[in-house]
């Protein structure tokens, strides 16, 4: 199994451009592996992370980002850069992302989770909007009591041809 399907074997040979799809739920994959791996690779790549999915690519995100990945490799298309930051508010978090290298931007969110463990492929993340300010996009959520963590990631939907797409950021995982 390992040999023919676990990315860290060949990650070194990728010589196209990529898209790194992960269910937030997956249970082969979980969510700090991908902040481990994605990273590393090398090359035209984008990440999006597919909430309250478990492992596969049944979800109509996968199909649009597979669609995406073809138009990146031959059509030109670039691929969005989405950079996070945190304020700790005291009860609240704020987070802001600035985005560049987008097409046409048709919505940015903030998807966000909690759990009593750094084991996140049971919890429900949930999404708010990100609101524009001088060019960057906040949104501010509760956080949860001190016995649970908190994940969080940006998600952008932008088009090009009407076609749309799904990058994200890597989730950041608060203690």
């Amino acid at each position: 199994y390992r040999q023919l399907y676990d990315p860290y074997v060949f990650q070194e040979s990728i010589g196209v451009p990529f898209i790194m799809n992960v269910g937030t739920q997956d249970h082969l994959y979980p969510l700090e592996s991908a902040n481990a791996f994605f990273p590393a690779l090398k090359g035209s790549k984008a990440f999006a992370l597919i909430e309250n999915y478990p492992h596969g690519m049944g979800s109509m995100k996968h199909a649009i980002n597979w669609r995406a990945v073809i138009h990146r490799t031959f059509l030109g298309r670039k691929t969005p850069d989405i950079r996070v930051t945190s304020q700790d508010l005291g009860t609240q978090m704020q987070v802001t992302a600035t985005v560049s290298n987008n097409e046409l931007m048709q919505s940015v969110a903030l998807l966000y989770a909690t759990s009593p463990s750094m084991d996140f492929r049971s919890s429900v993340f949930r999404s708010v909007a990100m609101q524009e300010s001088d060019g960057a996009f906040s949104a501010t959520i509760d956080k949860p009591p001190s016995s649970n963590k908190l994940a969080y990631y940006v998600e952008l939907k932008d088009a090009r041809d009407q076609a749309p797409s799904y990058t994200t950021s890597m989730v950041t995982i608060i203690e």
